[in-house]
């Protein structure tokens, strides 16, 4: 008798490769094409190294490096570049204050990849756009990983 063991590794627990990373570039794409923007994106796994990154035709020139620096400000808060905290919901006091955290600006646009406990395994950042528009793709695209 021959048994055959299968090991199954839950989807929470994998890491952003280089497939996952592609599909969620594609996905960013396609919420880009859909409002006829031209953007980067960035994919980082956990630790903050690229996986992945394309820039779309007629794209913003050094938008992909933005786009990099939203994903790693995203990973240094720990979130999302705009989960700026209490002290900055206020619309007037955000106009007047630097979005500052511990010494390091946010940038708009980067968003952590959450797996299905909460778990950061990645992180994704959008440039081309404004930052309100980079950010509601970054969200897509980090909706799109956990469903």
């Amino acid at each position: 008798m021959q048994l055959k063991l299968r090991v199954r590794i839950p989807r929470e627990r994998l890491p952003v490769d280089f497939d996952i990373a592609q599909s969620l570039i594609a996905v960013a794409l396609n919420e880009a094409a859909k409002s006829g923007f031209a953007i980067s994106i960035v994919v980082l796994d956990a630790t903050t190294c690229p996986v992945a990154s394309t820039q779309m035709a007629g794209g913003v020139s050094g938008s992909v490096e933005v786009a990099y620096i939203r994903a790693v400000s995203a990973a240094f808060h720990l979130g999302n570049t705009d989960d700026a905290g209490p002290a900055l919901q206020s619309q007037a006091r955000a106009a007047s204050m630097p979005q500052v955290v511990l010494g390091r600006p946010r940038y708009h646009g980067g968003i952590g990849l959450r797996d299905k406990v909460g778990g950061v395994v990645g992180w994704v950042g959008v440039a081309g756009t404004d930052e309100a528009v980079d950010e509601a793709i970054a969200r897509a695209v980090a909706a799109s990983f956990v469903s």
